[in-house]
């Protein structure tokens, strides 16, 4: 359309186009389906009901990372880039059919009916944004896992969105021209990204969750939390 290159919506996709944690969904998908052994390995690092869980939460803080995350995506060690992308590509079918939000879902086809290119900016793994972005006919920043030069994992994450979203908008998006920026995300942490946006779409799961967002003169759209695949 004449005015696509104009106007540009930009989406988080956990929790707001999925009901999904889409990194720990993802890891949960493909080693139930070609790593099994490790399942039970995944399914202790994520119990929320053992010491060893809390530990690493405070952990987490005291270092500044994503321990849990970090061990998470280490089983993915040894494996293929190229087996990785095509779990992805099964893994967005399980998303849609399962796990897709209705709401956020037609706010994007909205947006593309009038013109505006789709930019997913989210935190989640290459090869699960990979695969929603191509299914959705949109652009995408993600957190980009490491491989070497064969093409195979290293199990540790080569470049992370998380808490730079805004950073990685303003340097490597042309935003010249562009004239109009809708921003749709649940992330609190996405303020900066929805500040910068003209129009603003927030997504709660609870009432008392607007208040996280104080100050922010956007739309919310008010959603019931449903569980992940892993849980």
């Amino acid at each position: 359309m004449a005015n696509e290159a104009k106007n540009i919506a930009l989406f988080d996709v956990c929790d707001t186009l999925y009901y999904s944690n889409t990194t720990f969904d993802f890891i949960f998908y493909y080693l139930k389906n070609h790593k099994p052994d490790n399942l039970p390995k995944f399914k202790r690092l994520l119990n929320k009901g053992s010491f060893s869980f809390w530990f690493n939460i405070a952990l987490a803080k005291f270092m500044g990372n994503d321990v849990i995350r970090n061990r998470a995506i280490k089983m993915l060690k040894g494996e293929s880039k190229e087996a990785l992308y095509k779990a992805g590509k099964d893994f967005t079918k399980m998303l849609t059919s399962q796990k897709k939000i209705e709401e956020t879902h037609r706010l994007m086809e909205s947006y593309q009916g009038n013109g505006y290119r789709i930019m997913l900016v989210s935190a989640s793994i290459d090869p699960v944004v990979h695969n929603i972005a191509a299914d959705l006919d949109a652009k995408y920043y993600s957190t980009t896992l490491g491989y070497d030069a064969n093409g195979i994992c290293t199990g540790v994450i080569a470049r992370d969105l998380t808490g730079k979203k805004y950073e990685t908008i303003q340097a490597q998006m042309e935003l010249d021209g562009i004239e109009q920026i809708a921003a749709v995300s649940d992330n609190s942490s996405d303020r900066p990204m929805l500040a910068m946006a003209q129009q603003k779409h927030i997504v709660v799961y609870r009432e008392t969750d607007k208040d996280v967002w104080g100050g922010m003169d956007g739309s919310f759209i008010l959603l019931k939390k449903r569980p992940y695949l892993y849980e």
